[in-house]
């Protein structure tokens, strides 16, 4: 992670987390309008623009005071994960136990590239998958890419 990022997520996670949302990425990056600050947030029930202005509120002033750009100028947004973000960590894939997803492999797994069904476990190591009734079980590490089922 780069330096902002980590100062993000050392001084401002724990903001969001007092206000009771899981702070679930930050992303600091160019946009066509500029650079761009991006807090991913999430909760049980679902983020409204409402929590999202919550959040920006009650970081805008720490942020001013930490300064992770050291003075560059960004667009700071506060953002909910999306419908169709793709997984990145333990955590995101545990969202979706019970429900459908999409599983992309580097490589063919039972002569296949791509699975949809069922997340039904979640390790650091492994997922599991019910794919019209079969349990198929996928090493993290071969997986291209995953997300909801959409």
């Amino acid at each position: 992670m780069g330096k902002v990022t980590d100062l993000i997520n050392e001084h401002i996670k724990p903001i969001v987390e007092q206000l009771g949302y899981e702070f679930a990425d930050v992303e600091y990056a160019k946009k066509p309008e500029g650079m761009t600050l991006t807090l991913y947030i999430s909760n049980d029930t679902g983020i409204s623009l409402d929590d999202c202005v919550k959040v920006n509120n009650a970081v805008d002033q720490p942020l001013e005071t930490l300064d992770p750009t050291n003075g560059a100028s960004y667009r700071l947004n506060v953002s909910s994960l999306g419908l169709d973000r793709k997984f990145k960590t333990t955590k995101d894939y545990e969202r979706y136990v019970n429900k459908e997803v999409e599983i992309t492999l580097f490589a063919k797994l039972n002569g296949k590239k791509q699975y949809t069904g069922l997340l039904k476990a979640v390790g650091d190591s492994k997922v599991v998958i019910d794919s019209g009734g079969t349990q198929i079980e996928i090493a993290r590490k071969q997986v291209a890419s995953a997300g909801p089922h959409i």
